[in-house]
């Protein structure tokens, strides 16, 4: 069965159990929302993330990186970009071209992601970024190329950045990235709040 198919039976269900209960017209508002859902349109996107709590939990995902940053004895850890919380963030060692991956534990299709600030540093967000795929952690295929990433990015909000392309991997890696926030090492001041991917 699909997501999509999940979720359409999953709201009926919650519908029809409004209807049984009170037989209000929350029925009918619920009943819309499940039809909603039934109908997605092919080009809608669904974001998706891990919530890691660690670097391997939950299981079986792993989050790694070139770097991390040290600032007041706080580590910013590569799996702050995949916990769902805007106060933290992953951040690279003054390193450019550094890069951060994730192992979904087995092959993941995509199409597509998108990428928060760190809270509000704009301007150490990625301003270019290759993203590698890999079904063995050591060989890796260029996805896509990206540059001048901050003209059209919006600060505060998601920033997406779709494929064109479905591709099924089970690392993926945003690699070769650096900033405008410096010259020298400091064009390596990456930090990423939130990373998500599009699943197809």
């Amino acid at each position: 069965m699909t997501l999509e198919e999940l979720l359409t039976n999953l709201f009926q269900e919650i519908a029809d159990a409004i209807r049984y209960v009170d037989g209000s017209d929350q029925v009918i508002k619920t009943s819309e929302f499940a039809n909603r859902i039934r109908n997605l349109r092919k080009d809608e996107i669904l974001w998706y993330s891990p919530l890691m709590t660690s670097s391997n939990t939950p299981s079986p995902y792993v989050v790694t990186a070139s770097s991390s940053w040290v600032q007041t004895g706080n580590l910013q850890r590569p799996y702050y970009a995949f916990d769902g919380n805007k106060a933290t963030w992953w951040g690279a060692n003054l390193e450019p071209n550094c890069w951060i991956q994730i192992d979904f534990g087995s092959n993941k299709t995509i199409n597509g992601l998108r990428i928060r600030e760190r809270l509000n540093l704009f301007s150490q967000m990625p301003n270019t970024m290759t993203v590698y795929g890999s079904n063995d952690g050591a060989t890796w295929e260029t996805i896509v190329q990206y540059s001048d990433m901050q003209k059209d990015q919006v600060p505060g909000d998601y920033n997406a950045y779709m494929f064109g392309v479905s591709v099924s991997y089970r690392y993926y890696r945003l690699g070769g990235m650096t900033t405008t926030y410096g010259s020298g090492n400091l064009s390596g001041a990456v930090s990423i709040g939130e990373i998500e991917f599009s699943i197809s």
